[in-house]
C-alpha cells in the first residue's frame, strides 16, 4: 500500500483531485434567474463580489449556471450577501460541489456512468426548475381576491398554450412523413391530455397509430403496392410474424403481425430512420404495448400505441364536457392537487391514479350533485369553487374499500354484490378488482384504477379527507381568520401545500365503543394525552383478496366493517398473548371525555394455557362467532408458521457469522 500511495498515478491522481476541490472552492452554483437571463447580465452583476473569469450558462437541460471566481475570498463574499434578485427573481446561491469520480485511478471508467450521472443531473435541475415553477404559481395565486379567481389563474397558468397545441400537431405530421413508407395506409390520431382539453405545461404526448388493416380491399391493397417504392425493414430476425425483410407492409401482411410485434417493428423503425426521435423504448404490454421517445427538437415526450381505440373515445368524451368551462376549472384543480399531493399523475412513478380516472372521478360528483344540471352557464362559473368543496366533500364520505364506482350509470355498486355476481356476468367475470374499483364507462370489464394499490388508495383517501376539511371553510384574504399554520397560505396554494390539518377517520359507530379514534394529521402531532403515548395503525380490509369463505362470512354479518374489526382484534390479541407472550393493555373510547380507559390484563403462561382451556370447553353462543374463531386460528397458524421460518434464518445467518 505504501508503494501504491508513493507510485506516479497515484500522486497525479491526488493532484487532480487537489484541482478540481480548488475549483469547486472559487465556483459558485445559480439558478432560478429568469430564462431571457445572458451571460453578461450574469458577469455584470456577480462582478461586485469579485473578478470573474468563466460563467458556464446551462439552458437545455434546466436553467442553471456556474460562475468562476479568481479567489475563493469573492465567493465568501457573495455567499454572505443573503437575498440575491436579479430581473425581478430571488436568486438561488450555494456553494459548488467539487465532482468526484466513483472509480479508482486504477480501474477503467464505467462508460455508462457519464450517461447515468448526467442523466440524474438533468432529472435533478428539472425537478429544481418545476418546483421554481410551483413557488412562483402559488405567489401568483395568493394575489387572487378569491378561490374562484386563483382557479381561473391556475387554468390560465398551466393550461397548454397555442404554440405547444401546434407543435404537438407538427410532431404528428413528422411521425406520419418518417413511418408512410412502411405502412401506406397508417395515420395517427391523438389522444390524452395534448387534446381533450386539460393538458398542461410538459406533459406527455399520446399517439394512436391505426393501420387500417381491416378497411382496405384487395384492389386498394394493390394499387398501394404499384404506387409505394419498396424500402427495407429494420432488423427483424426476432419478429417471426413478419416473413420479409422489405416493406412496405400491407394490410394482408399487417394481419398476420400481433399488436406486440407491431409496437416492436415501430420502435425499430423510429430507433434507425426517425433522426429526430431520441430514447426509443419498446414497452410491451398484452392490452397495449407502446414505443416511447422524446422528439428532440421540441423535447416533447411521446407514447405511440397501436391498439388503443379506447383511448380515442375516453378522448372525445373528456373533450365534450371540457366545453362546460366549469368542468375546466374544477378538473384543472383536482388534476393538480392530484399531481402535487402525489396520488394521481404520472403512473410511471408509482402506482397512481391515472388521470383520466381521476377526472372520471370528477364527473361522477357532478353526476350526483343536486340538481345535476345547473341551469345557467352564470350560475356554473359563479360557483366553481363550491363545486371543489363539494367534489372533496363527496368522495370523503365514500368507502372507496367497499365499493365499485360505475362511471356509466354514475352510481355505486358493493363490492360483495359484484363478487358475487361475477361468475354468473360474462361482462364482469373478467373485471379484475384490487385495492380500488372503477368501471371504465365504454369497456365495462375494465378497471380504470387496478395499478393501484392498497397504500396508494389509503393515501388518496387521506389526502381527500384533509381536502375536505381544507376546503370547508375557504377563507378569504381580507378575513381575519388563518386558514392553517401559515397565514399567508389560503384557497389554491393551501389545498395544494403539505400543510394540512388533523383528520379523525371516519369509525363505524359500533367500533367507537371499543376503539380509540385513529387521527391523521399532516401538520404536528395533537398535544393529547392519547397523541403523546400512543401510536395507532389503520389496518384497512381488501376484499378482492379474501378467500370465498372469509367473504361469505363478513358479507353474512350484516356490518362487514364490524366483523373485520372483531377478526382483527382476535387475531392480534391472540398473537400478541399466546406467541409473543405480552402482556396486553387494552383501550376503549369514554365518548364523555374522549380520552382512552385501560383495562389491563396480565397473565401468567398458567393462566393463559387455562384460559385457552376454557375457551376450548365453552361452546360458541353464535354459528357467526365460530366462523370467526376459525378464520383467527388459521390465520395464527400462519403467522406461527413466518416467524419460526424468520427464527431459522437468523439462527443461519448467526452461525455463517461465527
Amino acid at each position: 500500500m505504501r508503494d501504491h500511495v508513493k507510485g506516479r498515478r497515484h500522486q497525479q491522481a491526488v493532484a487532480a483531485v487537489e484541482k478540481r476541490k480548488a475549483a469547486a472552492r472559487c465556483s459558485l452554483y445559480c439558478r432560478d434567474f429568469p430564462p431571457s437571463t445572458t451571460e453578461a447580465a450574469l458577469r455584470q452583476y456577480f462582478s461586485q463580489f469579485g473578478n470573474i473569469s468563466r460563467v458556464m450558462l446551462e439552458k437545455q437541460r434546466g436553467c442553471y449556471c456556474i460562475l468562476h471566481f479568481d479567489n475563493e475570498a469573492a465567493v465568501q463574499r457573495a455567499l454572505a450577501y443573503a437575498s440575491h434578485r436579479l430581473g425581478g427573481n430571488r436568486l438561488t446561491v450555494r456553494p459548488r460541489k467539487p465532482i468526484t469520480p466513483t472509480t479508482g485511478h486504477g480501474q477503467r471508467p464505467d462508460p455508462r456512468a457519464s450517461y447515468q450521472k448526467a442523466k440524474a443531473a438533468a432529472l435533478e435541475e428539472e425537478e429544481a426548475v418545476k418546483q421554481a415553477d410551483y413557488d412562483r404559481l402559488m405567489h401568483t395565486l395568493l394575489q387572487c381576491s378569491s378561490v374562484l379567481d386563483q382557479m381561473e389563474m391556475l387554468y390560465q397558468s398551466v393550461a397548454l398554450s397555442n404554440q405547444e397545441v401546434q407543435s404537438r400537431h407538427e410532431v404528428c405530421q413528422y411521425l406520419h412523413h418518417t413511418l408512410l413508407p412502411f405502412f401506406p395506409t397508417c395515420t395517427f390520431h391523438q389522444f390524452g391530455s395534448s387534446v381533450n382539453g386539460f393538458g398542461m405545461h410538459g406533459c406527455d404526448m399520446d399517439v394512436f397509430v391505426d393501420f387500417h388493416d381491416d378497411e382496405i380491399s384487395p384492389e386498394a391493397e394493390e394499387e398501394l403496392r404499384q404506387k409505394f417504392r419498396s424500402v427495407e425493414l429494420p432488423y427483424i430476425r426476432d419478429i417471426r410474424s413478419i416473413n420479409t425483410t422489405l416493406g412496405p407492409l400491407l394490410p394482408s401482411q399487417l394481419r398476420e403481425v400481433p399488436i406486440l410485434d407491431r409496437a416492436r417493428l415501430l420502435s425499430r423503425i423510429l430507433t434507425y430512420h426517425g433522426k429526430s426521435c431520441g430514447d426509443v423504448t419498446y414497452i410491451p404490454s398484452a392490452r397495449c404495448p407502446i414505443a416511447r421517445f422524446v422528439h428532440m427538437p421540441t423535447g416533447i415526450k411521446c407514447d405511440m400505441s397501436v391498439n388503443n381505440r379506447l383511448g380515442l373515445m375516453n378522448t372525445r368524451l373528456l373533450r365534450m364536457c371540457a366545453e362546460d368551462r366549469r368542468v375546466r376549472l374544477l378538473v384543472f384543480a383536482v388534476r393538480y392537487w392530484g399531481k402535487w399531493r402525489q396520488v394521481a399523475g404520472n403512473v410511471a412513478s408509482g402506482p397512481r391514479l391515472s388521470n383520466y380516472c381521476l377526472s372520471l372521478l370528477v364527473y361522477f360528483y357532478l353526476a350526483n350533485t343536486t340538481p345535476p344540471v345547473l341551469p345557467t352557464v352564470q350560475q356554473m362559473a359563479d360557483i366553481a369553487d363550491e363545486l371543489l368543496q363539494g367534489f372533496f366533500q363527496f368522495f370523503s364520505e365514500i368507502d372507496l374499500s367497499s365499493c365499485v364506482l360505475l362511471m356509466r350509470s354514475a352510481t355505486t355498486l358493493p363490492l360483495h354484490q359484484l363478487l358475487a355476481n361475477r361468475e354468473h356476468d360474462p361482462i364482469l367475470k373478467d373485471f379484475k378488482v384490487k385495492a380500488m374499483a372503477v368501471q371504465d364507462p365504454f369497456v365495462l370489464s375494465h378497471n380504470i384504477a387496478l395499478n393501484v394499490n392498497g397504500r396508494t388508495k389509503d393515501l388518496l383517501a387521506h389526502e381527500i379527507r384533509v381536502a375536505a376539511n381544507k376546503t370547508s371553510t375557504w377563507t378569504m384574504p381580507n378575513n381575519n381568520a388563518s386558514p392553517g399554520p401559515s397565514a399567508a397560505l389560503w384557497g389554491l396554494p393551501y389545498l395544494f401545500s403539505s400543510h394540512g390539518c388533523q383528520v379523525t377517520s371516519p369509525v363505524p359507530s359500533t367500533l367507537a365503543q371499543t376503539s380509540a379514534p385513529v387521527s391523521e394529521d399532516t401538520s404536528q402531532p395533537s398535544s393529547t394525552t392519547t397523541r403523546s403515548k400512543h401510536q395507532t395503525c389503520l389496518l384497512s380490509l381488501d376484499l378482492s383478496t379474501v378467500t370465498p369463505h372469509v367473504f361469505n362470512t363478513l358479507h353474512a354479518s350484516g356490518d362487514y366493517r364490524s366483523a373485520w374489526y372483531r377478526t382483527v382484534q382476535k387475531l392480534l390479541l391472540l398473537t400478541l398473548r399466546e406467541i409473543f407472550l405480552f402482556d396486553v393493555q387494552r383501550l376503549r373510547m369514554d365518548e364523555s371525555s374522549q380520552t382512552p380507559i385501560s383495562r389491563r390484563k396480565t397473565f401468567n403462561r398458567n393462566q393463559r394455557q387455562h384460559l385457552s382451556r376454557s375457551r376450548a370447553k365453552a361452546g360458541s353462543v353464535q354459528e357467526m362467532q365460530e366462523e370467526e374463531d376459525q378464520i383467527v386460528e388459521k390465520i395464527s397458524h400462519i403467522t406461527v408458521v413466518l416467524l419460526i421460518v424468520i427464527l431459522a434464518w437468523v439462527v443461519v445467518q448467526l452461525v455463517l457469522v461465527m
